[in-house]
């Protein structure tokens, strides 16, 4: 009898050893989320962040009034559930519909004065917004600022903001449904050949035929919805194209950031282009595909579509 119960308390054990070390290998494999008690202290406030400007933020207690003065971090906090306690937006914050109810702080400028006067606990800024940032950090109120360059570095912020705001669990929701989608679509990609990737123009302005260059965000998302940017070795973020780089280039597709395709396909001087001779001119959604926020993963399927059509 003794040496059963003995036998069998040692097979416990080592089924007990075998799940921790089932648990820990898949959470260092990112499948699944195993919380420490480390993990869940990480969520008490007060607490430390480091924001994408490498400042370590404190966050004395959970937030309860928000000011966001950038439409990806606005749209991140209403996914969240947090619509009502956002207090403050800019005017280019209009989705959702709900966003632009809200009171206004400026557009390209915001009205420091008015975020002041709204007097919220948290503000969520970009890398873009640092003067704003340091003059309100000076007044007292606490500010985060997100500048994620990728769609996994979008990821990571909305994570963050889900830890500032108490509603991580949420922001974990969101991101896994990211994930799974980005994962699809790179099953796909990762085994293409570089001559088998189409390439592309994207037009941002057809007067001046400015363009995205290597370190923007749009550029990222071409890349990893299976293309390559004509413009994608550029180290300047906004560059005007030639006429003669864009026939040299020849691409295959161009995207539209702003609804002239009719415009584009008009131009008398383009038709051999093989874009338009191949009828592949698209309007895309520029809020989708340039602001990285949890909708953008939806802007890459739609560049993934018109790219990859199934």
């Amino acid at each position: 009898m003794k040496k059963t119960l003995k036998g069998n308390l040692i097979l416990l054990l080592f089924v007990l050893l075998i799940l921790s070390t089932l648990n820990g290998c898949l959470a260092s494999n990112g499948e699944t989320l195993v919380e420490s008690e480390g993990d869940k202290s990480s969520l008490n406030y007060p607490m430390s962040l480091k924001d994408d400007a490498g400042r370590t933020v404190v966050i004395e207690e959970e937030p309860e009034t928000i000011v966001s003065i950038m439409p990806s971090n606005t749209e991140t906090l209403f996914a969240l559930g947090l619509g009502e306690k956002v207090i403050g937006v800019t005017e280019h914050c209009y989705y959702p519909e709900e966003a632009i109810e809200k009171e206004k702080i400026g557009d390209f400028t915001i009205n420091i004065e008015k975020v002041i006067t709204l007097d919220p606990d948290l503000v969520f800024a970009s890398r873009r917004q640092d003067e704003y940032v340091d003059n309100l950090t000076e007044f007292g109120y606490t500010c985060l600022l997100l500048a994620p360059k990728s769609l996994e570095e979008t990821m990571d912020s909305i994570r963050m903001v889900g830890k500032a705001t108490n509603t991580y669990e949420k922001s974990l929701e969101i991101t896994e449904e990211m994930s799974r989608e980005l994962n699809e679509i790179q099953d796909y990609t990762q085994g293409l050949k570089e001559e088998e990737k189409p390439t592309v123009f994207i037009l941002i302005d057809t007067e001046q035929l400015y363009s995205t260059g290597k370190n923007t965000f749009l550029n990222h998302m071409i890349q990893a919805a299976g293309g390559i940017n004509i413009a994608g070795d550029i180290e300047n973020d906004w560059p005007v194209l030639s006429e003669e780089m864009i026939f040299e280039e020849d691409p295959d597709y161009i995207f539209c950031t702003f609804p002239v395709k009719d415009e584009v396909i008009a131009r008398e001087n383009w038709q051999e282009l093989t874009a338009v001779k191949n009828n592949q001119v698209y309007n895309v959604d520029n809020d989708m595909v340039s602001r990285p926020g949890p909708r953008v993963i939806r802007g890459l399927r739609q560049l993934f579509d018109i790219l990859h059509p199934q």
